[in-house]
């Protein structure tokens, strides 16, 4: 049987069961997909399949974790603040307490032996106060700085040594925003005697660091034009001094072009700055338009014989030589001389004569054993030694000569103020007393010294009442004033007062060799200003009565209460700081969800109804994918 042609618009089974197989594939992924949408409540899976919204979601993503991890930051740094204030309120406790005590010690309020039951609850504070100063929170001391893993304060020998360091630790709050979620220890407790050189001005050197020039602000380096003529015609460079570390480094440099014609070296007349001097002719120097390397190093001038180079003040290193000092004039130390270091009751010699670099010296002082720090001044114009110790004096003196002196670190000097003397107690030369001198001739001079203000004019005053046979003048070892008399063979005696007393010079020297000197105490002292050592003071006046000492320590107890409430409010304001923040952050965070929800999530109402849809679909693709196929031969006849 023959089959005629296929009527026009009918189609090949092949081309159907390829369409039909087509719309069930599309059908089944719009399905599969809705169903993952539905699944997961998000739009797509991959950002290929939507690269667009895929980029806006992975910014808001890194934003909300971002957010996230500055709303912990901020959380921690909370626990941290509140832990931290409430201990400093328990300290301000400790601080009202002591000035109920030293109040009712003073003067005739109380009697001796109710002042030294005052005197043991002023121990039980001390005890209260280093319980509340190392305060441990989610392990970690709240007052030790960065070194927070370790104690801060330990009592030892009835002294509390500090152990922490004065860095605050920051934590992020904002994007950009950093905020200390811990306070300066070395503030609230000020637990150092620190003893500085004052500036010491260092002579340069070739070793001498750029960075180290204009007080440690540093030169920026660059180009500049350097121009020389020795009679031949000027010769002209840019030379470029970037990169150099040191100053031995820029005499390379501006002297490399010229071939021997040009000499760059420390001036000799000043020590603090740089000099040019070509082998004949002249040397001029400038700066590239808009620059100021040149005028920063001293050396920016017109055509001259010779350029002697402006101050650049460089700041004091580990390598700079003791003998820069004093702009130069530091004299060399003796054998066997040094400086005296006192600390509480240990008392130890230190000789400097093989010492020949600041470095030296640090390590010659850590190598004594003693509890010190040592470092260089915060501005860099010297250096510092510092006792840690709460409860104990600290004092530098000489070793056989004047290194102490000449580093600028002796405690008692001549530049040294009479009301400092004494832990501030001062030496009241002006209270109507005399200083008492009962010579070795049997003579009495009684010395006003009601006009003295530095322990120079008492020496002075001194000095002048016979000259050269009654000589005033600091110890060779330690502190303190030494008389000599030679008027004859007697005692040489001062008389004991409130001004004999303040000087350290009352007693008598009943020896008959005149050579032998009547020799004086250390009245200066170095003890840390904070709250320690101010309860140990307290607790001494109060056992000894003394009111004038309490009198000082009321002082010193309201400048403390002052710093405390000063910090206490500082801490406030950080946790009012961090309170607002967090609100932004959250808010923050609410505006980033929605924005991510619109962009990412999907619309569940609206994805189950596209899902009833889509089954439809499918399953009317299905019926009629079924009975397109079942169709014959006769289905078209």
């Amino acid at each position: 049987m023959s089959i005629g042609p296929l009527l026009p618009g009918r189609i090949p089974s092949s081309l159907k069961l390829s369409r039909s197989q087509s719309q069930l594939t599309q059908q089944n992924y719009m399905l599969q997909k809705l169903s993952e949408q539905i699944t997961t409540g998000n739009k797509f899976q991959l950002p290929s399949e939507s690269p667009a919204e895929a980029i806006k979601t992975i910014i808001l993503q890194k934003s909300l974790e971002k957010n996230s991890q500055l709303q912990a930051n901020i959380q921690a740094s909370d626990g941290f603040l509140s832990a931290t204030e409430n201990a400093l309120n328990s300290l301000g406790d400790v601080f009202n307490s002591a000035k109920s005590l030293l109040l009712a010690g003073t003067g005739d309020n109380a009697t001796t032996a109710e002042k030294q039951e005052m005197a043991e609850e002023v121990s039980s504070l001390i005890k209260q106060a280093l319980n509340f100063a190392n305060t441990k929170y989610n392990d970690r001391y709240l007052f030790a700085g960065s070194n927070n893993k370790t104690v801060p304060f330990t009592d030892t020998n009835g002294t509390i040594n500090y152990n922490g360091n004065g860095f605050q630790i920051e934590s992020y709050v904002g994007l950009d925003q950093l905020l200390g979620n811990s306070i300066d220890a070395t503030r609230a407790f000020d637990p150092f005697a620190t003893v500085s050189s004052g500036d010491l001005n260092p002579t340069l050197s070739m070793s001498t660091k750029i960075d180290q020039l204009l007080g440690g602000k540093g030169v920026s380096l660059g180009t500049i034009s350097v121009t020389v003529d020795t009679g031949g015609g000027p010769q002209t460079e840019q030379i470029d001094l970037s990169g150099a570390k040191t100053l031995g480094d820029l005499k390379t440099r501006i002297e490399a072009p010229f071939g021997g014609d040009l000499t760059l070296d420390i001036d000799p007349a000043t020590g603090s700055g740089l000099r040019l001097t070509p082998t004949a002719g002249t040397v001029a120097v400038a700066d590239q338009t808009g620059k100021s390397i040149a005028r920063d190093l001293g050396i920016a001038s017109a055509a001259a014989a010779v350029i002697n180079g402006g101050t650049i003040n460089p700041t004091v290193s580990l390598q700079t030589p003791l003998s820069a000092f004093n702009g130069g004039t530091f004299p060399t130390v003796a054998a066997g001389t040094g400086i005296q270091l006192t600390l509480n009751d240990t008392t130890v010699n230190v000789d400097l004569s093989g010492v020949t670099t600041v470095e030296g010296l640090f390590n010659a002082v850590r190598a004594t054993g003693l509890d010190l720090n040592v470092g260089l001044s915060a501005d860099g114009s010297g250096i510092e030694i510092s006792s840690k110790l709460s409860g104990a004096n600290f004092s530098i003196g000489e070793y056989g000569g004047t290194a102490a002196t000449d580093l600028g670190l002796r405690t008692l000097n001549a530049n040294t103020k009479l009301a400092d003397l004494n832990l501030g107690y001062g030496a009241h030369v002006d209270s109507g007393f005399t200083l008492d001198i009962t010579r070795r001739d049997g003579t009495t001079t009684n010395l006003d010294l009601s006009t003295a203000t530095t322990m120079q004019d008492v020496l002075t005053a001194i000095n002048a009442i016979d000259p050269g046979n009654l000589v005033a003048s600091f110890v060779p070892n330690g502190n303190g004033i030494q008389l000599v008399d030679n008027s004859g063979t007697g005692p040489l005696t001062i008389g004991e007062n409130i001004v004999s007393k303040a000087l350290g010079l009352n007693g008598s020297e009943t020896g008959i060799d005149p050579l032998v000197p009547l020799t004086g105490k250390d009245v200066n002292p170095q003890r840390p200003d904070g709250m320690f050592d101010m309860l140990y003071r307290l607790r001494d006046a109060l056992e000894s009565g003394d009111d004038v000492a309490l009198g000082q320590i009321d002082k010193q107890l309201t400048r403390q209460l002052s710093t405390f409430t000063i910090l206490r409010g500082d801490v406030g304001a950080r946790l009012k700081s961090l309170d607002d923040m967090q609100s932004q952050l959250a808010d923050q965070e609410l505006n980033m969800q929605e924005s991510l929800s619109q962009v990412f999530e999907i619309d569940l109402t609206q994805a189950f109804t596209d899902f009833s849809y889509a089954q439809f679909v499918l399953q009317a693709t299905q019926q009629i994918t079924a009975n397109s196929l079942q169709q014959t031969l006769l289905s078209y006849l």
